[in-house]
């Protein structure tokens, strides 16, 4: 066990194992009312030994992922914010009279859109890799959901970001990564489940510009030219 020094000089005893810390947080949770915040969880089995078992214990997790393996666990699906509240998270991260003395009124709502309503992305000039807030990293936060996926879907999720039009139907992805179709449809559901794309239009998948720049980053990291050349003419 290891030790640790609280306030009045009180030491407790920190055990070696998972299990017993996971069984010592929910004894010292049980009974209180406490809300226990789980910031960008990767997956279950990241925050489950976290969740006390008192019901009078609240948990609100944050994830890019639906954790749908959490029992009793209630899904909220967040979107993107929208130009008004972009515009305002934009006031108070660069200052509302900066963003007020803007002599183009319209110059705040440009910048929003190309953060695309990501509260993460407020540099846009330098490259993926350099969209930072707050120590924040966004391509930090889109790789978490990116490794997680099997090798097949980090294939067609990278070769996304190179294809050619604005969207792909399973069809076109499954050109695109020379795959069949019935894979095609698989990995189509599981990468909108881990919301890499969405299909605002019935069978049309899209990339967040954000994540189509990401896509297409990894994939010239991942994928040799002869290889990206051959997917673009197939597609």
């Amino acid at each position: 066990m290891a030790l640790i020094r609280v306030r009045h000089r009180l030491l407790v005893l920190i055990p070696a194992t998972l299990d017993e810390r996971a069984a010592m947080f929910r004894d010292r949770t049980h009974g209180r009312d406490a809300l226990v915040v789980l910031d960008n969880a990767a997956d279950e089995a990241q925050v489950r030994d976290l969740i006390p078992a008192s019901p009078s214990c609240l948990v609100l997790i944050t994830s890019r992922r639906s954790l749908t393996g959490l029992d009793g666990a209630h899904l909220h699906i967040l979107d993107v914010l929208g130009t008004e509240e972009s515009v305002r998270l934009l006031a108070r991260i660069a200052g509302a009279e900066r963003v007020g003395a803007e002599p183009e009124p319209e110059a705040a709502e440009r910048i929003a859109a190309l953060c695309g309503g990501l509260p993460l992305a407020d540099r846009l000039s330098r490259g993926i890799g350099q969209h930072a807030t707050r120590g924040r990293d966004v391509a930090a936060v889109f790789e978490l959901s990116y490794r997680g996926l099997p090798e097949p879907a980090q294939r067609v999720f990278r070769l996304s970001g190179i294809g050619p039009g604005p969207d792909a139907t399973p069809e076109t992805a499954a050109a695109l990564a020379g795959i069949n179709l019935e894979q095609t449809d698989q990995i189509m559901d599981l990468l909108q489940d881990e919301h890499l794309v969405d299909q605002r239009v019935p069978g049309r998948f899209e990339l967040h510009d954000l994540l189509r720049a990401y896509a297409a980053e990894t994939c010239a990291s991942n994928d040799s030219a002869a290889e990206r050349r051959t997917a673009v003419d197939d597609y």
